[in-house]
């Protein structure tokens, strides 16, 4: 599920709803409950956040760093839905 930060976020609600469905089938056929997309989809960003932010080596570790206050993160300014929904403004948001 670690590429659902590189897919879910700018997927249109079209599809989030056939990919429920196909995880709905999966409930039934199993008898277990899956997670809800939304909140894995949270859950990875997060995880990948603090991945980025303890890899001094990571490119993208400055700019987590830039964004950083004293106890959380800044929000990224975007112009467009398509960037708001991508990982950088979600992984700060969650975080």
């Amino acid at each position: 599920m670690g590429n659902i930060t590189v897919w879910f976020g700018n997927s249109t609600k079209q599809d989030r709803q056939a990919l429920q469905r196909v995880v709905h089938s999966a409930e039934r056929i199993t008898h277990l409950e899956v997670t809800d997309l939304q909140i894995i989809y949270y859950k990875q960003c997060q995880t990948k956040a603090r991945r980025i932010v303890k890899d001094p080596t990571q490119p993208n570790n400055r700019l987590f760093s830039l964004l950083r206050s004293e106890k959380s993160f800044h929000s990224l300014k975007t112009n467009t839905e398509r960037l708001k929904r991508s990982f950088f403004p979600q992984a700060i948001r969650g975080n």
